[in-house]
């Protein structure tokens, strides 16, 4: 899994996706995206405007446009397909639970990595994450970053 928890988040999204497009009511009836997609745009809004404006970053501006898609594409389409039905009882439950994993996956995978490693390491949390590790900014910084890693950084490998 990933360190981002956006990532986290358009992969709900495509549980949902795949749900909804093969009538699947476990899935359609019991995952609702409202809060996690808010979520992941006000977020991702957040973190950009500290990288552009603290950090003073410059991102390449079709990665930004593609950075952009992937944060803004899960409301617009699951809106677009919802309308009406698009918050329910389980929105603010589906947040709080892929939080909750979230941040599991993130402190659980720090033990594992200071008992593999027996040496100090920066504590990996949500703070040190989001605004203190590097971004990537361009498709080749991105490419760098993801040497032998899964997930997003297969999607980059395609594009550049």
């Amino acid at each position: 899994m990933s360190k981002f928890l956006s990532h986290w988040f358009i992969l709900l999204f495509l549980i949902w996706l795949v749900g909804y497009v093969f009538n699947i009511k476990q899935i359609t009836d019991n995952v609702n995206l409202y809060y996690t997609n808010m979520f992941l745009i006000i977020g991702y809004i957040f973190v950009y405007l500290y990288n552009t404006k603290k950090r003073g970053y410059k991102y390449e501006p079709s990665y930004l446009f593609f950075e952009v898609s992937i944060h803004i594409l899960p409301w617009l389409i699951s809106y677009y397909l919802v309308k009406n039905k698009f918050k329910n009882k389980f929105a603010i439950y589906n947040l709080i639970i892929v939080i909750l994993l979230y941040l599991q996956y993130i402190w659980g995978s720090k033990r594992e990595l200071l008992n593999l490693n027996r040496e100090r390491i920066e504590p990996r949390n949500p703070i040190n994450i989001y605004l203190r590790d590097k971004h990537p900014t361009s498709w080749k910084e991105m490419k760098e970053m993801c040497q032998g890693k899964g997930g997003i950084c297969r999607v980059a490998d395609v594009i550049v």
